[in-house]
């Protein structure tokens, strides 16, 4: 796994428990993946009690979004082709203005595809800019025109 991806996985203040498990799944499906992944992404979200909770684990390779749902204790890979076209895409933000992130910050985007499934992305705080990027990187590129 390439030493960018666990930076952000420090960044975005993951332990080294769940890090370790990042990269186990990472290292078990790496020889399947279409192209050396460019981005990953994990799922986060502030619990009642104010904790972050890392829920599924995103990992882009060039047109292929392949997502681990519940990754911390499950090994299921979803995979969508980002070659098929985005027909809708909704987007939702609080306290973010996709320049700057604070403790406040959520971001939300559910996106629906031509000919196959969909999917939700969701990050808090610091972990907005990350979305941010994948948003502008992946999704615009693929929307309907």
């Amino acid at each position: 796994m390439k030493d960018e991806f666990t930076t952000y996985l420090r960044d975005i203040e993951m332990d080294e428990t769940l890090i370790r498990r990042v990269i186990q799944l990472y290292d078990a499906y790496e020889p399947i993946f279409p192209t050396t992944p460019s981005h990953i992404f994990v799922e986060d979200y502030i619990n009642d009690e104010g904790g972050r909770v890392f829920e599924h684990l995103n990992i882009f390779a060039d047109r292929c979004w392949l997502s681990f749902d519940s990754f911390v204790t499950q090994e299921k890979l979803n995979i969508s082709w980002l070659g098929v076209k985005i027909t809708i895409a909704e987007i939702d933000m609080k306290d973010y203005d996709f320049k700057h992130s604070n403790q406040r910050s959520r971001l939300t985007i559910q996106v629906n595809f031509t000919d196959q499934k969909g999917g939700i992305l969701r990050g808090a705080r610091n972990n907005c800019d990350y979305l941010a990027r994948i948003i502008k990187e992946y999704f615009w590129p693929n929307s309907a025109q």
